[in-house]
């Protein structure tokens, strides 16, 4: 049985949605946008603004703006 990552699924799901995202950060910052990429350290945002650069462990919540459905199995 392989082991799933639960957090890649998540994430893939959101970038192929488009789906408009709410982040968190640690620090209580909101920032608003579409996952562009991501990687095993980073989260590309990007949002009207232009495109931002998270490191993943200043990230405390993801809140998407539209239900998305995804398969961590």
């Amino acid at each position: 049985m392989s082991n799933p990552n639960i957090q890649d699924a998540f994430l893939q799901a959101l970038r192929e949605s488009g789906a408009t995202v709410n982040i968190f950060l640690v620090s209580g910052i909101r920032l608003k946008g579409v996952i562009e990429s991501y990687d095993m350290h980073l989260v590309v945002l990007s949002a009207p603004q232009g495109s931002q650069m998270i490191y993943k462990h200043v990230i405390s919540t993801i809140l998407p703006d539209k239900q998305v459905n995804y398969n961590a199995a």
